[in-house]
């Protein structure tokens, strides 16, 4: 072996064991890092793991849920013309509630809303409402894989009941109306307690349709005391840091404990072409870095 090799493969050597030294000194720093931060979200009383953030199971004769999925599943099994009376109800009140009211939207809407299936539905959901109690089975191992199918409801089942109370209003039922409009905010509540960042969101976009709707009616002292209270159990800052918690204790820990550096590069491929519009590109040697890093990585979760 010429002493120009050997002289390289002793440089390649001393190369490797330093940027192995770097990499346990970067590794063990990052560590560090992230332990003080365990310690101190513990030590603040906030959770660390997934059983700490999961709900806890409601009674079923508390647990609105039920009563929700039940009158979901009774209007999608019931006929309207090409559609189920659920679907053909949430195209109607679309059209009611759009921001220049249709007027064939109305008239079907209202032809729709007077069925005695439908008339019976939403009077089960006034009263559902007011149960102390929400809770979905939902698979919270799955992290962000979480499926919520029950928020696409929601937000169809508040639109139907603004529509109710849109065309009470004009009808001249005031009193039918405010009932209406409050079964309306409870339904938008069903979700605060659930600790997941986007219920956080579909609830608050419940609460301001449920608004838009309310500013329509005609004023009631005790339609607006009651509105109060409600929108009063809202406003607890506890409901969107419970949701934060849940993102970082599950989501996020179930991402940064399990996901390999081939299924990280692919999700981190996934982010890169949503923040490009949809685009479709590739991962950069800043994105391999990361995915093969683990130092990266563990500084990114502290």
């Amino acid at each position: 072996m010429t002493k120009n090799k050997v002289k390289i493969l002793k440089w390649a050597g001393v190369a490797v064991v330093g940027l192995t030294v770097v990499y346990l000194v970067l590794l063990a720093m990052a560590n560090h890092a992230l332990q003080s931060n365990y310690v101190a979200l513990k030590e603040d009383g906030r959770p660390l793991t997934r059983s700490e953030v999961i709900p806890i199971k409601a009674d079923d004769a508390d647990n609105a849920a039920l009563v929700y999925e039940s009158v979901t599943l009774r209007l999608r099994a019931e006929p309207a013309g090409t559609n189920n009376l659920w679907r053909a109800l949430g195209t109607a009140s679309e059209g009611v509630l759009a921001e220049t009211p249709n007027a064939a939207a109305i008239d079907e809407f209202r032809r729709l809303r007077d069925l005695p299936s439908v008339m019976n539905a939403l009077a089960e959901v006034e009263t559902g409402s007011r149960r102390s109690g929400y809770w979905n089975d939902l698979d919270y191992s799955r992290g962000a894989s979480l499926e919520l199918p029950h928020i696409h409801e929601l937000i169809a089942l508040s639109r139907i009941i603004c529509a109710d109370t849109r065309l009470k209003a004009a009808a001249g039922k005031p009193d039918a109306a405010w009932q209406s409009a409050l079964t309306a905010l409870r339904v938008a509540g069903a979700l605060k307690d659930e600790p997941i960042l986007i219920c956080q969101l579909v609830s608050w976009s419940q609460y301001e349709m449920a608004r838009k709707t309310i500013q329509t009616l005609p004023y009631s002292v005790e339609g607006h005391q009651e509105a109060e209270v409600i929108l009063k159990a809202s406003e607890e800052v506890a409901h969107v840091v419970g949701a934060f918690d849940c993102e970082r204790a599950n989501f996020g820990e179930t991402i940064f404990q399990d996901l390999s550096a081939g299924s990280l590069l692919q999700h981190l491929g996934m982010i890169k072409s949503i923040t490009n519009d949809g685009r479709a590109g590739g991962v950069g040697v800043g994105e391999i870095l990361y995915a093969f890093l683990r130092p990266l990585q563990v500084w990114d979760r502290a």
